[in-house]
């Protein structure tokens, strides 16, 4: 199946909030999930350091197939949250969303951060863009949870904020 990629400006505020809930399930994982979805896609989105890309069927461009979410700034090109639904896992969408960000943040090997508990589900697609493990942090996020980051460091500053959240 083909599927249709696009980008989400700032101003589509409906398309927005249904990305949003569609990342509910991260809440889980990324306890401040909803804190960093406002305070930080959101600006960036209208300031323009910031993408959205959504992933649809060609018969239902309602329907979201998987979703990209890019930080593209000088100091720092980084996947913050790459998403495929499980009714289109294997369907190529992950690998078509990822040379996607790799051609906007033009880079061969963005900083990508992925949780144990997800770890496994994307090995061979990191594999197969040959990503690999640069660390990973205990407890980073939430207690009890190992986040593991791709090609670059995960870094905080004085404040103990992620940087490149």
């Amino acid at each position: 199946m083909n599927f249709n990629i696009e980008c989400i400006h700032y101003q589509d505020t409906e398309r927005i909030g249904s990305i949003f809930e569609h990342l509910s399930f991260l809440r889980s994982e990324y306890p401040n999930f909803a804190l960093w979805f406002q305070g930080k896609v959101l600006p960036g989105l209208e300031s323009g350091n910031r993408q959205i890309y959504v992933a649809t069927t060609p018969t239902n461009p309602s329907e979201l197939a998987g979703i990209l979410i890019l930080k593209n700034e000088l100091y720092e090109k980084k996947v913050c949250t790459l998403c495929v639904f499980p009714k289109y896992q294997k369907q190529h969408i992950g690998t078509k969303l990822l040379h996607l960000a790799i051609d906007i943040l033009q880079v061969s090997h963005p900083l990508i951060t992925v949780s144990s508990t997800y770890k496994n589900e994307y090995s061979s697609l990191f594999k197969k863009f040959g990503f690999s493990c640069f660390a990973s942090y205990c407890n980073y996020y939430q207690a009890n949870s190992i986040e593991y980051s791709y090609n670059s460091p995960i870094e905080r500053n004085s404040l103990g904020d992620v940087v490149n959240g």
